[in-house]
């Protein structure tokens, strides 16, 4: 059996930093990902140390990622979501082909919200879904 620390430094390797990314590190992971594309996040943590290459992915992937948008999200991709739910249920990376500017992470929590905020339940979201489904649009 390996110890609480030994588990740990596999999770995030050994010298991993479990902080915010600074803004040199957002502008430094931004020429990485220039210089090595996204092919090697392992190439790329090597240059950002203490950071693992899961680090950097997900940084790059959920907020840095010059593609994304950080604008409010609309009432039409409000839409395209709950019919998206309803068709595919949580596979947050198949929704994200209809909605490329959105990380699979923010439509996760855009999903969680919007459930949140209506305070339904199951069967009365069901039944909207039913009713927009994306063969109506």
């Amino acid at each position: 059996m390996i110890s609480q620390k030994e588990h740990l430094s596999r999770l995030a390797g050994p010298l991993s930093k479990k902080e915010r990314f600074t803004r040199r590190e957002d502008l430094k992971l931004k020429q990485l990902v220039a210089k090595f594309s996204t092919d090697n996040w392992k190439i790329i943590a090597e240059h950002l140390k203490p950071r693992t290459p899961r680090q950097c992915r997900e940084r790059w992937c959920n907020y840095i990622n010059p593609k994304l948008s950080h604008d409010p999200w609309s009432a039409d991709e409000d839409d395209i979501l709950i019919k998206l739910h309803y068709d595919l249920g949580n596979h947050w990376k198949e929704m994200q082909k209809y909605l490329p500017k959105r990380s699979k992470n923010d439509i996760k929590k855009r999903w969680n919200y919007l459930k949140k905020l209506s305070q339904v339940d199951d069967d009365l979201l069901k039944y909207m879904n039913k009713n927009y489904s994306l063969d109506n649009k």
